[in-house]
């Protein structure tokens, strides 16, 4: 399984989130800066 390491909140003492995909790989890249928890719930959701 592969993921994505990910920012979980602003604050720099909470632990990271990680997202795993299963299969060969993500269906989505990650082209600049850090990618957040918050940002990948809301383009799921939608």
């Amino acid at each position: 399984m592969s993921g994505i390491e990910l920012r979980y909140g602003i604050n720099p003492r909470n632990m990271s989130a990680r997202i795993k995909f299963s299969g060969e790989g993500a269906a989505f890249s990650v082209r600049q800066g850090d990618l957040g928890y918050i940002n990948v719930l809301d383009a799921v959701t939608d």
